[in-house]
Order: C-alpha cells, then sequence, then structure tokens
C-alpha cells in the first residue's frame, strides 16, 4: 500500500464523520490565510469520496466559533433556498462536515481549530482571469449569491473581524499608505490610481445603500496609524 503524504493529518480528519478510512491526503497550496488538504476516503466506488480539512487561521480569524456558526447557519440557509429552486445542494453551496461528536469543528490539544466541508468534484477554482467569460460568470455567481440571501437576517450574523466591510476606513487607511509611501515607482502610481477609482466606486455605492446616499465627510474624523498599510 502507498504511503500516505502529511500522514501527520490524518488523525485530524478521523475527527470527521468521513464516510470512509482515509487513504490519500493532499495539500493545496493556492491561498494564504489558511492550511487546506484535500481528504480522499475509501467508499468502494469508482473514485474516492473527498473532502476539504482546513486549521482556520486564528491570528486572522480571531473568533473561530463565531466565524463557523456564520458559515453553518449561512450555508444551511442557501441549502433550503437551493432546494426550493430545484438545485443540487451538494454542489451550489458548501456543506459543513460535522465531527464524530457533533460540532462543526474540532480544536486539537495545541488549540488549532480544523473545519471539513464537502469536496466540489469536477469545478475549477481560478487564481487569475484568464479570460474575459470569467469576469462574466463571477459576476452572475456572485449576483445570484446575494440574491439568493436577500432577505437572509443579517443581525444574526456576527462580525468576525472588525470593520473588514467598512470602506470608508480602508480608504482613508489607502490614503495614510500613499502619504507613508510616497515617491513610488511609476508602475506602481499607476497601480494606486486603478486602486483609488475602484475604492472610490465602493464607497459610493456603500453611501447610496446604508447612508442614505450621502457622501462621508471622514476628513473631519482624527486619521489613526493604518493596519492595512504595507
Amino acid at each position: 500500500m502507498e504511503m500516505i503524504k502529511y500522514p501527520e493529518i490524518k488523525p485530524f480528519a478521523e475527527c470527521f464523520k468521513i464516510a470512509g478510512p482515509v487513504v490519500a491526503i493532499d495539500k493545496i497550496e493556492n491561498g494564504h490565510i489558511n492550511a487546506t488538504y484535500v481528504i480522499s476516503c475509501d467508499v468502494s466506488a469508482e473514485r474516492p469520496l473527498r473532502y476539504i480539512l482546513q486549521t482556520i487561521n486564528t491570528k486572522i480569524f480571531t473568533d473561530p466559533v463565531s466565524l463557523m456558526e456564520n458559515v453553518k447557519n449561512v450555508t444551511d440557509y442557501l441549502k433550503d433556498i437551493i432546494r426550493a429552486n430545484g438545485g443540487d445542494v451538494n454542489r451550489e453551496t458548501l456543506t459543513c462536515i460535522e465531527t464524530v461528536d457533533g460540532m462543526i469543528y474540532y480544536v486539537d490539544e495545541d488549540n488549532r481549530y480544523w473545519r471539513m466541508y464537502n469536496y466540489i468534484e469536477d469545478a475549477t477554482s481560478y487564481q487569475s482571469v484568464e479570460r474575459p467569460i470569467l469576469f462574466e460568470n463571477a459576476a452572475k455567481a456572485f449576483g445570484k449569491f446575494q440574491r439568493q440571501l436577500d432577505s437572509y437576517p443579517a443581525d444574526t450574523l456576527h462580525e468576525t473581524i472588525a470593520k473588514f466591510h467598512d470602506t470608508v476606513k480602508r480608504f482613508r487607511d489607502f490614503e495614510l499608505a500613499l502619504k507613508e509611501n510616497a515617491g513610488t515607482s511609476k508602475r506602481i502610481n499607476k497601480s494606486v490610481q486603478t486602486t483609488f477609482f475602484i475604492i472610490l466606486f465602493f464607497i459610493v455605492i456603500s453611501c447610496f445603500s446604508f447612508n442614505g446616499g450621502a457622501l462621508p465627510n471622514y476628513k473631519k474624523e482624527k486619521r489613526r496609524p493604518s493596519s492595512y498599510a504595507v
């Protein structure tokens, strides 16, 4: 029998309700926040049944319990919408795999948080926009996702990263970063101009959505050092 790669990960996969013995573990190198593995299980089928296993980066997501409550509640809500519309709940949203103790996450002895999802077969994840059609398809998918969640009780969601969606704050931080990094190359300056207009666009959209259409007078507020400036 071929030796399993990443054998140290196998015990954590077995803490979840998987369908059979683990026969392979592969690491997904894309992404820079969570560590992600593909777990393959032998279920006596044509191909193994696969799952996604992740360790949650608690330096970024400092409240992983609230994070997973958000994920579970939103995906369960989406399943009801998808099912009502005749869709495939196993492909059109994530499925949280429970631990053997019935939890939606597992905490190991080193206080690392693990979570598991179903693996969606025959799907492609793009890391860059290779063709214009990918822009179109991404926009359609995002629009569909927003429409499905149109009636979701947003007040029940936990804020897992403070001010993550505060576009106005991000604009302030962006301005401060520009001042702190003056005199950069023309290439960077061109990129900065593009970013400036993208952020400005989202500020306008945010204001019409949440601020009664009024642009905020953010310059009156005292500026603080940016945690986003690089």
